[in-house]
């Protein structure tokens, strides 16, 4: 195991999911995203390390933020892990195509504070 990562490392690992995914699903369409199983295993990791990124925010950092459903987020990594079978497509789906945005707006408005 390394050495503990920073918070902005997190939100780095955090960023880059989200980079990392949306564009992998940029042009795709939920019935292509339904039958190709490696984009929604990409789609499921890239959610997996976000949400356990956020878990390692302090919550001052989170509450700079309080539009951001902070606690959702951390759960969602926990529903992949152990309810796997019961994760829909389109739940998934959705969430890379409208939520991961105002995400990175928030972790990017974190790091200006940080560096401020």
């Amino acid at each position: 195991m390394s050495a503990r990562r920073s918070e902005r490392f997190r939100i780095h690992d955090m960023l880059q999911a989200i980079e990392r995914v949306t564009v992998l699903l940029q042009d795709v369409g939920l019935e292509q995203y339904r039958s190709e199983w490696i984009l929604k295993l990409a789609a499921e990791r890239s959610l997996e390390i976000i949400s356990e990124a956020s878990r390692h925010l302090s919550q001052p950092l989170k509450d700079s933020e309080p539009e951001i459903p902070w606690r959702r987020i951390a759960d969602l990594g926990n529903v992949i892990r152990h309810a796997y079978d019961k994760v829909e497509d389109e739940f998934l789906y959705l969430t890379v195509q409208h939520q991961l945005f105002p995400l990175a707006e928030a972790l990017r408005r974190i790091l200006a504070k940080l560096d401020a």
